[in-house]
């Protein structure tokens, strides 16, 4: 389970990454980027969701599924049902 303290330390590591790409001359600041979330890290898609309302920027948030994709089903045909995961 995720809880709110755990989702604010997520959002400082996407600041903290983006910060450490502009220190690292990897990109400018205000360059947007991209965000890739793996599987089953849902928290980490929230806090970069907060990143970007509190002007972090960002271009998109790309989240990972697997053969396990609940959340991709419902984002495509709206039904949340767990009968037909695996």
């Amino acid at each position: 389970s995720v809880n709110f303290g755990r989702i604010i330390f997520q959002t400082i590591y996407h600041i903290h990454s983006y910060l450490e790409l502009v220190r690292q001359n990897a990109i400018n600041t205000g360059d947007k980027v991209y965000l890739n979330v793996p599987s089953g890290n849902f928290g980490n898609a929230l806090g970069g969701y907060y990143a970007i309302k509190m002007g972090l920027p960002v271009e998109k948030i790309l989240i990972a599924s697997n053969n396990n994709n609940i959340l991709t089903q419902l984002i495509n045909t709206g039904a949340y049902d767990l009968r037909t995961s695996k």
